[in-house]
């Protein structure tokens, strides 16, 4: 009876996707912040176009999103080397936010970068893509995380509920061929080997085998809570949404080996759950503290300002 509740309440809160439509609102920026003379400046103008309808014109699922129900991210593209004709290195950053039920503000869900990708792209050719076949490093990538973005909204819905979406982010890093460079440099982030140690863990690979990882049905289950049962309620029972995010930050905390995903999880969310906790009394707060810590030490100063303790 919980499940068709929650279910029901998901359904009516966001709409029932009857029109066909895709699945992201994604913006990209490409900025330029190599040294260069030597390309004109239209060559990142058309490239900006381009990853934006590779984005935001795909199909990624076979879901139904209305227009309104399109997942709003965000996409830099920070070109750090373009010395070479037709290939370039740059920073990915990606950002992506989900609507919080019955209230005007979105609650973010990623916060990421992605540095030292290397890729080729010549103006005006398309992007291409193929599920099962590697074409491109570019398209491979972008492919990766749409795909992770529309993963991880889900996962704020149901418990593993984007299981077959991480499936194909790993379906993609098994594409990828080993020992792989774009003019002469490395590319990183695909192959298992490269998620063992504390960089990896921040890679394409890393993250989604973490998030695959029986190990992690608890974090994947406090991320469902965190926002099903915590801000999704904070409007209509704001204790009752408080005591459970407090319960999920706990479950987080709780996991002995911190990775990667989920220092990320609370580094996102950190500003969110000082602001829900900042008038809670000091013996509340400074728990909230000290889990939001034990999960990402570098937090410490920051959550202290932001609860006021």
């Amino acid at each position: 009876m919980r499940l068709v509740l929650v279910l029901l309440t998901t359904l009516f809160s966001f709409g029932i996707r009857e029109i066909s439509a895709q699945e992201l609102n994604c913006k990209v920026q490409v900025i330029l912040n190599a040294n260069t003379s030597s390309i004109n400046k239209s060559v990142f103008t058309n490239l900006e176009k381009s990853i934006s309808e590779f984005m935001n014109l795909r199909k990624w699922t076979d879901e139904n999103y209305a227009a309104h129900q399109r997942i709003n991210c965000f996409l830099t593209i920070n070109i750090t080397d373009a010395s070479k004709e037709n290939a370039f290195t740059a920073e990915f950053t990606i950002q992506s936010e989900r609507p919080v039920f019955n209230a005007t503000y979105s609650s973010p869900i990623l916060r990421h970068k992605d540095p030292t990708i290397p890729f080729e792209y010549i103006e005006n050719q398309p992007i291409d893509y193929a599920d099962n076949n590697y074409i491109s490093n570019l398209s491979a990538t972008l492919a990766f995380y749409a795909y992770y973005i529309i993963a991880m909204e889900n996962e704020t819905f149901g418990f593993k509920a984007g299981q077959a979406l991480l499936d194909k982010c790993n379906n993609l890093c098994n594409l990828v061929p080993p020992n792989l460079s774009v003019a002469g440099s490395p590319v990183r982030g695909w192959q298992a080997s490269q998620a063992m140690d504390i960089s990896g863990q921040q890679s394409k690979v890393g993250m989604v085998l973490a998030m695959l990882s029986g190990s992690n049905d608890k974090f994947r289950n406090a991320v469902y809570k965190y926002h099903i049962d915590g801000i999704d309620v904070l409007e209509s029972d704001a204790k009752k949404a408080m005591d459970n995010l407090e319960l999920s930050i706990k479950d987080i905390y709780e996991i002995p080996s911190k990775h990667y995903i989920h220092k990320h999880f609370i580094l996102t969310k950190s500003d969110e759950i000082a602001n829900i906790f900042a008038k809670e009394s000091v013996t509340r707060k400074k728990k909230i503290a000290e889990m939001v810590t034990g999960i990402d030490p570098t937090l410490g100063v920051k959550m202290n300002q932001g609860l006021g303790l």
